[in-house]
């Protein structure tokens, strides 16, 4: 797929996070004009500088997605500044662990405000200068589809970040913008990391075998995977591609039934 994108302008939010830069990373590869937004300043200068590859130098806006709204005015800044937008990747997102006993209402409206409230309101601004054949990419989660015990504030935003991007796709078609949605498995990243139980390195790697167990292909899936085929999906070969989610997650969202030995 070289230089597929070449001369593409593209959108992450979240782009400072090991998902986001991946992002960024294979866009860029392909000839992309790539901005992002990040929340931290120094941090977003160095992911910045990382990613600087051969004059191509991805810019940034900074902001809240606590505060939906900022994610517009993100990203009205950085298409601004790349002279439009043709992608959208609705990437940044928190992952609030808690049930029915000790989710409070800040750890939802805080969940709901990042990861589904904002991709609208950066949708709608990369709509507004989208031509026919923009593309708006939200990242999901094989969550959106599974039942958790112990986490529902993460699953229940996931899924309906999924149903928010049909019914962007719904309205968004006549105008030949697509909307999709990607959802990965579990990925070596801060997310995983920070859901790890404090332990020793040998009980948190022993955690993420298990998972990684528990997948059906036997192994979590890298960031870069989840890139090429959100390239894809932001490609020409899926422009008859909309208002659907593709899985990344090794087979865990589907159907199994577990047979007796």
């Amino acid at each position: 797929m070289s230089g597929a994108m070449a001369g593409k302008r593209v959108i992450v939010t979240g782009g400072a996070g090991s998902l986001g830069r991946a992002l960024c990373d294979a866009f860029l590869a392909e000839g992309a004009c790539v901005g992002f937004t990040a929340t931290e300043e120094k941090r977003a200068r160095e992911t910045a500088g990382f990613m600087a590859t051969e004059g191509q130098k991805p810019i940034f806006a900074i902001a809240d997605f606590t505060e939906p709204e900022s994610a517009g005015k993100a990203i009205s800044e950085l298409a601004g500044q790349l002279g439009g937008c043709d992608v959208l990747i609705n990437n940044a997102a928190i992952g609030v662990k808690k049930g029915l006993r000790d989710a409070s209402a800040t750890d939802w409206m805080s969940s709901l405000s990042v990861n589904v409230v904002a991709p609208y309101f950066a949708a709608r601004a990369a709509a507004k200068v989208m031509g026919r054949g923009g593309v708006i990419i939200g990242i999901a989660s094989e969550m959106a589809t599974l039942a958790s015990a112990k986490s529902m504030i993460y699953p229940t935003s996931k899924a309906a970040l999924v149903h928010l991007s049909k019914c962007l796709a719904a309205e968004l078609a006549p105008r030949g913008i697509r909307v999709v949605t990607v959802s990965p498995g579990a990925f070596l990243g801060e997310m995983l990391h920070r859901s790890l139980p404090k332990g020793t390195p040998e009980e948190r790697l022993d955690e993420i075998t298990r998972i990684a167990d528990n997948v059906p292909l036997g192994h979590i899936v890298h960031p870069e995977q989840i890139a090429q085929t959100v390239l894809f999906v932001a490609s020409e070969a899926a422009a008859y591609i909309t208002g659907t989610d593709i899985a990344v997650d090794g087979g865990t969202s589907m159907p199994r039934r577990i047979d007796p030995d």
